[in-house]
C-alpha cells in the first residue's frame, strides 16, 4: 500500500502522486495521421444498427465511441471482425466460423486483419505465446554444461512422466470432486531432471519460467530473439507477468495485450487493420499511455487500428472518432458525429464535452 486517506493525503504522498498523473494529453491536429485510403461498410443491420453506411479511414488510430448499447461492439466485432477476420469462437474441432451480423459488403478492407481479442485460445503461458521459449531452449542446448552432459533436446521440453509436463497431477476422489496437487516427480515444474539440473546464466529453466518478464529481459537482453519480444512487453505495461504464468490466471486485458506484443514485436509486412474491442479495461492511466504508445507505432508502420472504448483520453489522442448514438439500444444504431476529436469535441453528442475537457 503506497498510500490511503483522503485525496489531498495520497497526493501528498509522492510514488503515489506520480500513479496519479494527469491523463493522456490529445495530440495537436498537426500531428494526427492522415488517411492513406477508405473502407466502408454497406448497410450494417446487426443489433440496432440502423443500415448507415460507415466509411472508416485507413493508416490512422481510428476510434468508434458513444453510449453503452449504441452499436459499438456490433459494428467492429460482430460485423468487421466476424466478416474480415472469422475465428472459430469455441475449442470445438467440429465448429465452424460465426456468421457475420447483417451487412450488405465492405468494400477496400485491407487483405490482413487481425481480430485482438481477450480470448485465452492459444496461450499456454507469455513465454510460449510470445515465441521466446524456444529460442531459450536452443540457447541452453547451445550451452558448455549442456554439451558436458550430452543434454538433448528432448530432455529441455515439459515432458515429465508422472504429469505429461503439466506439473500437477490429479487424483480421483471417487463421489468427491477429482482435486488437483503438485506432481512429486517434478518438483512442479513439469521438466524432468535434465533440465531442473541444467543451470544456464545462473539458472535453469524451469526457475526462469518462474521469473518475471523484466527479469527475463535484463538476463537475456544480448539475445535479440528472447529479449525482442520481451522488449515489446515490457513498453506494454507486462513486464510484471511471469514467463511461464498460466492461461487460467491472466486477465482478459492482459491476454489481448500479449497478442498486441506478438504483432508489434514481429508486425506483418503488408498493411494490416487491427481491430480491439475496450483494449483499455481494467488499464491504469500509466497503461493507457503505453498502449497509446503501441498502437501509434501501428500505424507508424503503415497499418490501421479500429478501436472500440469508452476511455476519453485513449479517443483523444485518436486520428479519427465515429460517435454512434444518440442513445443505447433502439435509441443508438446511428452515426452522430465523426471525424477528428477536436471537430467531434465541438458537436452536440454525449461524449463531446468529455473530450473538450481533456483536449482544453
Amino acid at each position: 500500500v503506497l498510500a490511503s486517506g483522503t485525496a489531498a493525503q495520497v497526493r501528498a504522498v509522492p510514488q503515489a502522486r506520480a500513479l496519479l498523473a494527469p491523463p493522456l494529453p490529445g495530440r495537436a491536429t498537426a500531428a494526427r495521421a492522415r488517411p492513406t485510403g477508405w473502407m466502408t461498410v454497406r448497410k450494417p443491420t446487426e443489433n440496432n444498427l440502423e443500415g448507415e453506411d460507415v466509411r472508416i479511414p485507413l493508416g490512422v488510430l481510428t476510434g468508434i465511441c458513444g453510449v453503452s448499447g449504441s452499436g459499438k461492439s456490433s459494428l467492429a466485432i460482430d460485423v468487421l471482425a466476424r466478416a474480415l477476420a472469422p475465428k472459430k469462437l469455441t475449442t470445438s474441432a467440429a465448429a465452424t466460423p460465426v456468421a457475420p451480423g447483417g451487412h450488405e459488403r465492405i468494400d477496400g478492407a485491407p487483405q490482413q486483419v487481425r481480430n485482438a481479442d481477450q480470448s485465452s485460445v492459444g496461450i499456454t503461458s507469455p513465454g510460449a505465446f510470445l515465441k521466446v521459449l524456444g529460442p531459450l531452449r536452443d540457447a541452453y542446448l547451445d550451452s558448455a554444461p549442456a554439451r558436458e552432459r550430452a543434454v538433448a533436446a528432448a530432455d529441455l521440453q515439459p515432458r515429465c512422466d508422472g504429469c505429461k509436463g503439466k506439473g500437477t497431477v490429479t487424483e480421483d476422489m471417487g463421489f468427491m470432486p477429482s482435486v488437483q496437487r503438485p506432481c512429486d516427480a517434478c518438483e512442479a515444474t513439469g521438466y524432468r531432471a535434465e533440465a531442473r539440473e541444467l543451470a544456464v546464466r545462473g539458472h535453469t529453466l524451469p526457475e526462469l519460467e518462474r521469473l518475471s518478464i523484466e527479469e527475463v529481459l535484463e538476463l537475456w537482453e544480448d539475445h535479440e530473439a528472447v529479449a525482442a519480444p520481451l522488449r515489446a512487453a515490457v513498453r506494454l505495461g507486462l513486464g510484471y507477468l511471469n514467463l511461464g504464468q498460466g492461461p487460467g490466471s491472466l486477465s482478459g486485458g492482459e491476454r489481448q495485450r500479449l497478442k498486441l506484443v506478438r504483432e508489434i514485436a514481429k508486425p506483418p509486412a503488408r498493411p494490416a487493420l487491427y481491430i480491439l474491442d475496450e483494449p483499455t479495461t481494467g488499464l491504469h492511466a500509466r497503461d493507457v499511455a503505453a498502449l497509446v504508445r503501441a498502437l501509434e507505432g501501428l500505424v507508424a508502420l503503415g497499418h490501421s487500428v479500429l478501436v472500440v472504448d469508452h476511455d476519453i483520453p485513449l479517443l483523444a489522442c485518436c486520428d479519427h472518432l465515429i460517435e454512434l448514438g444518440p442513445g443505447g439500444g433502439p435509441d443508438g444504431g446511428r452515426i452522430v458525429a465523426e471525424g477528428t476529436p477536436e471537430q467531434l469535441a465541438a458537436a452536440d453528442t454525449a461524449t463531446a464535452p468529455y473530450l473538450r475537457e481533456v483536449l482544453s
